[in-house]
């Protein structure tokens, strides 16, 4: 488990945003879930993305624009070189 992870879904459970859900099979697991809220807010930020994404990227073709591509392939090669 990543450190942090329990004290980020804790947040997310106060904001509303989480559901704690009991496992169908094993009562002693819990599991975590999305609710409405959180759901929604997902649905808003994946709008909100994409829109920066398609702004951000116009002058370069757009998200599948060949000059976005290069330079998405010319980053990813900069990132494999900084890996030890």
């Amino acid at each position: 488990m990543l450190s942090g992870a329990p004290s980020n879904a804790m947040s997310f459970e106060a904001a509303g945003y989480l559901v704690r859900e009991t496992h169908r099979d094993d009562s002693r697991a819990v599991a975590l879930a999305l609710s409405a809220t959180g759901f929604k807010v997902i649905v808003e930020a994946r709008a909100v993305v994409k829109a920066l994404d398609e702004r951000l990227t116009q002058p370069l073709g757009g998200p599948s624009g060949e000059r976005t591509l290069l330079l998405a392939a010319a980053l990813r090669d900069l990132l494999d070189q900084s890996q030890p």
